[in-house]
């Protein structure tokens, strides 16, 4: 029964975010304007409430390439 509630509670949380809410026009537009792709993922943690915005994509890690980079840096 814990299980069925958590779904539900999951289903419920997922279908209220979706791609035509005032944000996902807002980052539509700038990824035209900067021809960029653009990624968002956040949680509220206390209401467990999620914004998603090309969640499904993959995108390059920064931090990833920074230490790539600093190491490159630092052999020279």
């Amino acid at each position: 029964m814990k299980k069925l509630i958590f779904l539900i509670a999951i289903a419920l949380v997922l279908s209220a975010c979706n791609s035509n809410s005032p944000h996902a026009k807002k980052l539509n537009d700038l990824e035209k304007k900067y021809n960029a792709h653009i990624g968002v993922y956040a949680l509220d943690t206390k209401s467990g409430k999620e914004v998603k915005f090309n969640s499904d994509k993959r995108f390059a890690y920064a931090s990833t390439s920074k230490a790539i980079n600093s190491a490159i840096l630092l052999e020279q």
